[in-house]
């Protein structure tokens, strides 16, 4: 069949297949970049915003966890401790804020199952640090920074009075007042 063709003829078939290759190919790098454009619209402006407020609100519950543990050092000073008591409002207020802005978001169906079972968890874990503060804030109210540093004291103090009593008691006994 192609012996009989001429050689313009066969010029013109191969050009035309490799034209209409071409236009193949095209077509299926324009769908592709119709399709990249949306995809990178969704993770440009729904998941990478997604991701950014999930760390904002991770780092903002580390953050308050370790002023927990530095709240618990009873060498700390009452500067220190108001320090650490602005910091976890300010992280809290972060927090809050990165919630608010994921939850604005779109979310995908497990997305949304996974919200939903850190959404049961959330409030028990701000009772329990709100309690934890609460309690904080009560020793710091009877300033008591130091528990252990206060019992040693009255401790000493029970042992020096025991002792003076002691004396008092031998100084009536033996008359040498």
């Amino acid at each position: 069949m192609f012996k009989n063709l001429k050689l313009g003829s066969k010029l013109m078939l191969g050009f035309s297949v490799v034209a209409a290759i071409a236009l193949f190919l095209g077509g299926i790098g324009f769908f592709g970049a119709v399709k990249n454009e949306s995809a990178m619209e969704e993770v440009g402006g729904i998941r990478l915003p997604a991701v950014q407020s999930l760390l904002e609100m991770r780092a903002a519950m580390q953050s308050i966890i370790i002023r927990q543990r530095t709240l618990l050092n009873p060498d700390n000073t009452t500067d220190m401790r108001q320090l650490q008591y602005r910091g976890i409002e300010e992280d809290r207020s972060a927090y809050g804020a990165a919630f608010e802005s994921y939850q604005s978001l779109p979310q995908s169906a497990k997305e949304a199952r996974e919200w939903e079972a850190l959404m049961r968890i959330i409030p028990q874990w701000a009772d329990l640090n709100d309690e934890i503060f609460d309690l904080h804030q009560e020793l710091d109210r009877i300033d008591i920074l130091n528990p252990e540093q206060l019992l040693a004291e009255l401790q000493e103090f029970r042992a020096d009075h025991h002792s003076l009593s002691v004396d008092v008691a031998n100084m009536i006994l033996l008359g040498d007042l």
